[in-house]
């Protein structure tokens, strides 16, 4: 899905007939989650309309800081009016029969940058000390008040106190697909360095001081997002070993490959061996499914 909420233009870009989607994919036997982000869309040509609304009434915030993200800035939820016309947004979709949503980003409030201060102002006069993680409690909040009576699902990527009472599932961001511990430098083929925010070493330190914190509940993208993806076979069953055991198995990486694709960008991945693994994980998961 797209970062806006423009149902018109989601219809007209690649879904001809969403609702038939969600009822054919219900009548499967299937609950069905939308990917968003709390964007409306400014850098984004077919969500101008959304744009401009949110311009016209003083959604965004009155004043913003370095925007790190490729969407725009994001919309003020301490002004109740752009609350409310959020959550209105999202109940076209959750009218439709979504049940859930994985939101991402709404990380560009940051409290300062190489010892400069990053200036926020909220509609209700906090700014980005106070919002630096208080800005997920809202976002996750206007989205949880949209979740069916029986349960829906929010998958979040960071949070703050209290917020357990919005989300369910945690996964920590765009993880390296690699072995890499956090802040490891690794060499590329091509012969250049970065500095790993961590692969799959990272992501198990991350859930074990999850849990105390008070978020029980983890799921990371399998095999890895950044940086070398697709992962290679060894690193791919590694990680769907490790997810499979977790709350949440998704699998996800910025070359869109799963299991059965073989090869990928041109390289050979995976074969039948390895697919029957992940099809063993894959069944295990849903057998502890009602425990994890």
């Amino acid at each position: 899905m797209t970062a806006s909420t423009d149902t018109s233009a989601t219809v007209s870009l690649e879904y001809p007939d969403p609702q038939a989607m969600i009822d054919e994919a219900h009548a499967l036997g299937f609950r069905m989650a939308l990917w968003h982000a709390p964007y409306p869309g400014e850098k984004t040509v077919h969500a101008k309309a959304l744009h401009d609304h949110a311009v016209a009434n003083g959604f965004y915030p009155p004043t913003n800081g370095l925007l790190v993200n490729n969407w725009g800035r994001p919309v003020d939820f301490t002004n109740p009016a752009a609350y409310a016309w959020w959550q209105g947004l999202i109940r076209k979709y959750t009218d439709m029969g979504i049940e859930g949503f994985k939101i991402d980003h709404g990380e560009d409030v940051l409290v300062g940058l190489w010892g400069v201060r990053n200036v926020w102002a909220f509609h209700d006069g906090s700014g980005e000390r106070t919002m630096h993680r208080g800005y997920q409690w809202f976002l996750h909040k206007v989205y949880a008040e949209t979740m069916p009576a029986g349960g829906g699902f929010i998958l979040a990527r960071n949070s703050t106190y209290g917020d357990q009472a919005h989300v369910n599932v945690i996964w920590p961001g765009d993880a390296d697909s690699s072995f890499a511990k956090h802040r490891e430098k690794v060499k590329l083929p091509d012969g250049s360095e970065y500095v790993s925010v961590g692969g799959l070493p990272a992501t198990v330190v991350y859930g074990l001081s999850l849990g105390p914190s008070g978020f029980p509940f983890l799921g990371t993208d399998t095999g890895g997002y950044r940086h070398a993806a697709p992962p290679d076979r060894e690193l791919f069953v590694r990680w769907f070993q490790q997810t499979a055991l977790s709350s949440c198995m998704q699998v996800g990486n910025d070359s869109s490959s799963m299991p059965w694709d073989f090869e990928a960008k041109g390289k050979p991945l995976y074969d039948e061996e390895s697919l029957g693994w992940y099809r063993d994980y894959a069944r295990l998961h849903l057998r502890l499914f009602p425990y994890e």
